[in-house]
């Protein structure tokens, strides 16, 4: 297995993962590793922006484990893993830098009019062909985005997980043909909202969110 992630984004993502594995597990930090390094190993420069997908992957390790233990670190023991950061030139594993300009905009509309400001900033970036690069379907994880926030209240993602989503809104309300205007008073301040959200990330924030993972559609 190749690990090809940068080592600023390893650095970023193994504590998140390793404490992750161990609530979901009860384990002990130094029985935790295998999970760890069989993640990085499926994530690539973008998905590693993507909280939501290195949620989902973890969580997918920590089955795996659950499963079957002894299978899962033998198969880590067997495993050959070549990380590439220890000798590639540096920059040379971090995303393209269209995707780092998305994930860390300059400006954001936090207003949904008038129409045409957030609708051009939502479309900067194709979020079919991103949400796809990263083994998600974009209606797929924009309903993860929406669903929690009207679960709980508050977004949950990366900054890149919170424009694929306002990129799908964008996008359904144009098939609509009215626009946000005659969407309704809820969707508008919902996508408001998302906005907002946007605007306040971290600009600093290149990876995923500090917080607890969990199973997907429980908060």
């Amino acid at each position: 297995m190749t690990i090809t992630l940068s080592e600023a984004a390893q650095k970023r993502l193994m504590p998140l993962l390793a404490s992750g594995a161990q609530r979901a597990l009860g384990l002990a930090p130094d029985q935790v590793g295998g999970i760890v390094v069989e993640a990085l190993g499926r994530l690539t420069a973008v998905s590693a922006l993507s909280y939501l997908t290195v949620n989902k992957v973890l969580l997918e390790e920590i089955r795996a484990y659950a499963a079957d233990p002894a299978a899962y670190e033998g198969r880590v023991r067997a495993t050959d893993y070549a990380v590439l950061a220890f000798t590639a030139p540096p920059g040379s594993l971090d995303p393209s830098a269209d995707v780092l300009a998305y994930v860390a905009p300059r400006q954001v509309p936090t207003g949904a009019a008038p129409r045409g400001e957030w609708w051009r900033f939502a479309d900067e970036l194709d979020g079919y062909e991103l949400a796809q690069s990263i083994g998600w379907d974009a209606g797929e994880l924009a309903d993860e985005v929406f669903a929690g926030y009207r679960r709980t209240g508050s977004w949950r993602g990366s900054m890149l997980d919170l424009r694929i989503a306002l990129f799908v809104r964008a996008r359904a309300l144009r098939r609509m043909g009215p626009g946000l205007e005659g969407a309704g008073a809820e969707t508008i301040a919902e996508t408001e909202a998302l906005l907002r959200a946007i605007a306040g990330v971290d600009r600093a924030i290149a990876g995923v969110e500090q917080k607890p993972l969990r199973e997907r559609g429980t908060g």
